[in-house]
């Protein structure tokens, strides 16, 4: 299972809907139990299998 994780987040993941057939999930926020990182996430879905929340 891949993710963007979520500890210590301030903001939630960003969707972005490429086209027709991609949906990004997108973070960009200091990531870790210190928020010591500031990293720059995404993962990029096909639509046919991601179920929007």
């Amino acid at each position: 299972m891949i993710s963007i994780p979520n500890i210590n987040a301030v903001n939630e993941p960003r969707e972005v809907k490429v086209n027709d057939k991609w949906t990004a999930l997108i973070s960009h926020e200091r990531h870790g139990y210190n928020k010591e990182w500031l990293i720059g996430l995404a993962l990029l879905l096909p639509n046919d299998r991601y179920q929007a929340s």
